[in-house]
């Protein structure tokens, strides 16, 4: 990549510059994807209440911009990493959450799944062997998605310091 016209090396520069980006992508998605992925299985299979209070959670997330809920939760929590991975997976746990649950509630009336609820399977041994393995591949779609959707957020906030 050569050097700019102070003689300093542009490849090291970009790579100093960049060993934030990928650590606050990944510690989010991660984040997202293992912390939401259960709010929404469980709200999904379950339903009820639990599935009332958390669809009326997910719209007030939706009804609020999510660049002021990650400068809030940056600044309650004070260290500028952490709460920005933390404000980030925050924010976008509503998508995750929001699609796990619908997935959920698809397969749990599934013949095989109401099968093995009247063989005698657990709740936990039913979300285990039958529901998890078939949310799983939207889940790891939806935390590549967040990766790059982290970044973006994480290059706007940096514009405004």
């Amino acid at each position: 990549m050569g050097t700019d016209q102070l003689g300093r090396d542009v490849l090291s520069r970009i790579l100093t510059g960049g060993k934030i980006s990928p650590f606050l992508g990944l510690s989010s998605g991660n984040l997202l994807g293992d912390l939401w992925c259960w709010a929404g299985l469980i709200a999904g299979y379950f339903g009820g209440l639990i599935d009332r209070v958390l669809t009326s959670i997910l719209g007030l997330f939706w009804a609020v911009p999510g660049v002021l809920f990650v400068v809030i939760i940056a600044l309650v929590v004070g260290s500028a990493k952490v709460g920005i991975v933390a404000g980030i997976a925050f924010v976008m746990w509503v998508e995750m959450t929001q699609i796990v649950k619908t997935r959920v509630k698809v397969i749990r009336k599934k013949e095989y799944v109401q099968a093995s609820r009247m063989i005698g399977l657990s709740h936990f041994q039913l979300i285990n062997k039958h529901i998890l393995p078939n949310v799983i591949a939207p889940v790891f779609v939806l935390s590549a998605s967040a990766f790059a959707d982290a970044l973006m957020l994480e290059a706007g906030l940096s514009f405004f310091g």
